[in-house]
């Protein structure tokens, strides 16, 4: 249980990191040079990707897409039928918009994308939810236990 609450504050240190620097890059946006703008939002929307990711797969990130399908349920069934289908295509588009946001139109707004994007899909399960936050957070510890272990 101790390696789960770990991978959830390391998720939330990371997502506060990140929120910390999208408050400092929207205050000293002007002062920052125009070729490294983009680049600096790129990071920070990766970063809040990445820990939204972290935590999605955690007991908190359990908490969390709980009170979802409880508030979403009231509509109706998530699990099978129409509502799969919407929380399906919820998923994918805004993946999309945090996708092609970071490829386009860095800035703030998209950062938020990134951060809710493993939650939306995570609401829809399967393959896609496998795909999206199981698969980059296995490979980037992976990564990192490599690289820590040398």
């Amino acid at each position: 249980m101790s390696a789960a609450w770990a991978g959830s504050s390391a998720g939330i240190i990371l997502i506060g990191t990140c929120t910390a620097l999208l408050w400092f890059a929207g205050r000293h946006a002007g002062r920052l040079h125009q070729r490294v703008q983009p680049s600096v939002y790129r990071l920070i929307i990766l970063g809040m990707y990445v820990g939204a990711c972290a935590v999605v797969l955690t007991a908190l990130g359990g908490y969390v897409t709980g009170f979802e399908r409880s508030a979403l349920g009231l509509l109706g069934n998530i699990d099978i039928g129409t509502g799969h289908e919407i929380a399906v295509i919820g998923g994918v588009v805004v993946l999309l918009a945090a996708l092609l946001g970071w490829l386009l139109e860095p800035g703030p707004a998209v950062a938020w994308f990134a951060l809710a994007a493993p939650f939306v899909v995570a609401l829809s399960g399967g393959h896609l939810h496998g795909a999206l936050t199981v698969f980059p957070v296995n490979e980037w510890s992976a990564q990192v236990s490599q690289w820590i272990g040398g």
